[in-house]
């Protein structure tokens, strides 16, 4: 499926976007979505709807023929390594890593300024240690979301 509406996540938030879903959409089913929506289309946001599947050679092909629009691609962490090495060195799209987890309930939403979360990895060879406050981050008004899109989203295929 594919769904043109505005973004409303992280710091693209606002911009006219085309959301793809699912690992089948090419080139040829994507650009004359593109085509019919420019000026307005801004993005292009691959793995919507939940972290669906990519094919990374189509967010290649449009990096290189939309050159005027940013690509992004939503994964989930635990598949960050299927990810080719060329989409990163390139810098053919930006990449949204996605952790789910259930524990996230145990947070208190309304005191969120009194958490920080952090993001550790201390051995093997990607050692990592980052952290943020929670207010730090940019929050989404989920009531609009449905399912996997949000209310206002308009389905082109």
């Amino acid at each position: 499926m594919m769904w043109v509406g505005k973004e409303m996540e992280g710091k693209y938030m606002g911009l006219q976007t085309l959301f793809i879903q699912g690992g089948t959409h090419k080139f040829k089913d994507i650009q004359p979505f593109v085509a019919d929506e420019r000026p307005c289309v801004k993005q292009l946001y691959f793995g919507a709807g939940g972290c669906s599947s990519i094919d990374w050679n189509t967010v290649k092909e449009c990096y290189k023929r939309f050159t005027d629009l940013i690509v992004i691609a939503e994964v989930k962490l635990i598949h960050l390594h299927k990810v080719p090495e060329i989409i990163l060195d390139e810098g053919i799209c930006e990449l949204i890593i996605t952790f789910k987890t259930r524990d996230i309930q145990h947070i208190k939403m309304d005191k969120l300024d009194k958490y920080q979360l952090k993001i550790q990895n201390l051995m093997g060879k990607n050692k990592l240690l980052m952290i943020a406050k929670c207010e730090d981050f940019i929050k989404t008004d989920i009531e609009q979301l449905e399912k996997y899109k949000y209310k206002d989203d308009k389905v082109v295929a």
